[in-house]
C-alpha cells in the first residue's frame, strides 16, 4: 500500500494541535498523541528512517503515560484530596494535624515528579524525532520546535513551561502543514 504523504502530513500537524490543546484539556491531548503517532509514523516510513519510527514510538508511550497520570491527578486526586481536607477538618475543626498535612504533600509531590519525569521523557524522544525529521525535510522548524519542547518540559515547573510548549505544538503543526514531498524519493 503506497503511503500517502499529504494525509500523513495533516495527521502530524493536527495531532500537534490537539497536543497543544491537550496541554488545557488533557484527554484532547491523548487523542493528539494518537494521531500525531499515525502521521509520524507514516512519515517514517516514507522517508525510512527506523530511529525516527523508534524515537516516535518512544515519545508517545511516555506521553500517553504522562497525560494518563495528569488525568488522574485532576480527575481522581486532587478531589480526593479536598474530601479529605474537609473530613479532617470537620473531625477536627482547630487545625489539621501535621502528619495529615505532611502525608497529602508527600503523595501530590510524588505523583507530580512521576508525572515530570514522564513528560521530559516524551519531549526528549519527540525532540529526537523532530530533529531526524528537519534533517531530512529541511524544515528548520522542526528542529527549534523540538528543542522548544525540550525547554518547556523543564521550564513547566514555572508555568511559563506552559506557553513555551503551546508555541512548540503550534511551530511543529505549522511545520507539518507545510511539508513537500521529497524529489528523490519515489513512493
Amino acid at each position: 500500500m503506497p503511503i500517502n504523504f499529504n494525509r500523513n502530513k495533516i495527521y502530524s500537524g493536527v495531532g500537534a494541535i490537539l497536543i497543544a490543546m491537550g496541554l488545557l484539556i488533557p484527554v484532547v491531548g491523548i487523542i493528539g498523541i494518537v494521531v500525531l503517532l499515525i502521521g509520524l509514523r507514516e512519515l517514517s516510513y516514507y522517508y525510512q528512517d527506523i530511529d525516527m519510527l523508534r524515537n516516535t514510538f518512544y515519545g508517545f508511550i511516555f506521553g500517553i503515560l504522562s497525560s494518563f497520570f495528569f488525568t488522574l491527578i485532576t480527575l481522581a486526586h486532587i478531589p480526593a484530596l479536598l474530601f479529605s481536607i474537609i473530613s479532617e477538618l470537620l473531625s477536627n475543626p482547630t487545625e489539621l494535624t501535621k502528619e495529615f498535612a505532611s502525608s497529602i504533600f508527600f503523595v501530590l509531590i510524588g505523583i507530580i515528579l512521576i508525572m515530570f519525569l514522564l513528560f521530559f521523557f516524551e519531549n526528549i524522544f519527540f525532540k529526537r524525532t523532530f530533529n531526524a525529521l528537519a534533517s531530512r525535510t529541511g524544515v528548520k522548524s522542526f528542529r527549534t520546535g523540538g528543542l522548544l519542547l525540550l525547554i518547556g518540559s523543564v521550564l513547566i515547573i514555572f508555568l511559563i513551561g506552559f506557553i513555551i510548549l503551546l508555541v512548540a505544538w503550534l511551530m511543529i503543526a505549522g511545520a507539518s502543514f507545510f511539508l513537500k514531498p521529497s524529489p528523490e524519493i519515489k513512493k
